[in-house]
């Protein structure tokens, strides 16, 4: 079993097949890299402290030249709880295959669509020039098996509907319909069918309990949801009910929601 030393982290990590990490824990555990849902091949801490790594996560270089930011060399930031996904964007490159899709997809700028995996609104986009097919970035990079409470197996990222059965085409997890246009993940032997934000969550990026200290706020915002009391947003005063930010500070009640406080944040 081929083992990882010296990558950071107080004890050996070990890599894990896809059985091997569906047996330690039902598979459902985020890459403490990128925040992602972990699929198989990953490292596993060897002392079960909750560690993962993607092993595309585990290799990526502290440095590199990256075709898409040819001026200066990208360095790799860590406990960045909001953009650490960027670590596996960098090893795309302008073409890329997937496997729903025979062709290469090319990477295009400024060209508007929508996107044939998720059907969001984009402005740049893989796209296939022999096919009228483009993904935007999140659909390129979903990963293609990944455990969930919902299944007792690994979920397959699945690119057509599987029957034409109407009772079929409901997600399992959220009990709404799916449109089948849209791609979806599916265990074959259990026949379990579920949205793809479903599985991954509609925030894959952000692990809950991570620290943010930058912003207007003067304490240490911290990622959090679910809130059995829905407090009230101090920046729009709705409830939160979704991904927030609340102040770790002892105190201080100052609680936003992800969603107000993004655009400040990041543009």
């Amino acid at each position: 079993m081929e083992e990882l030393k010296n990558y950071g982290h107080q004890h050996p990590l070990l890599m894990l097949n896809e059985e091997q990490l569906i047996g330690n824990g039902n598979g459902v555990v985020d890459c403490s890299r990128c925040g992602e849902k972990v699929s198989a091949p990953c490292f596993s801490c060897v002392e079960c402290c909750g560690f993962y790594l993607h092993k595309t996560c585990a290799e990526a270089p502290l440095e590199l030249n990256h075709p898409f930011h040819r001026h200066h060399p990208l360095v790799l930031l860590q406990n960045q709880p909001y953009t650490s996904g960027c670590v596996r964007c960098v090893t795309l490159q302008y073409d890329v295959k997937i496997p729903g899709h025979k062709h290469p997809l090319l990477f295009y700028f400024d060209n508007e669509e929508q996107c044939n995996g998720c059907g969001t609104d984009i402005n740049s986009a893989y796209r296939c020039k022999d096919c009228n097919f483009g993904l935007c970035l999140q659909c390129v990079l979903r990963p293609t098996r990944v455990g969930h409470n919902c299944d007792d197996h690994s979920l397959k990222l699945t690119y057509h509907k599987i029957n034409d059965y109407e009772k079929y085409h409901y997600c399992d997890i959220c009990e709404e319909k799916r449109d089948l246009k849209y791609w979806f993940y599916h265990c074959e032997t259990c026949d379990t069918s579920a949205h793809v934000n479903c599985v991954l969550g509609e925030y894959p990026l952000i692990k809950l309990g991570s620290t943010y200290n930058e912003g207007d706020h003067p304490h240490p915002l911290t990622f959090a949801k679910k809130f059995p009391y829905y407090p009230k947003c101090g920046e729009c005063g709705e409830p939160c009910e979704d991904l927030s930010l609340e102040c770790a500070e002892p105190g201080c009640n100052y609680i936003a929601h992800w969603k107000c406080k993004k655009p400040a944040m990041l543009w």
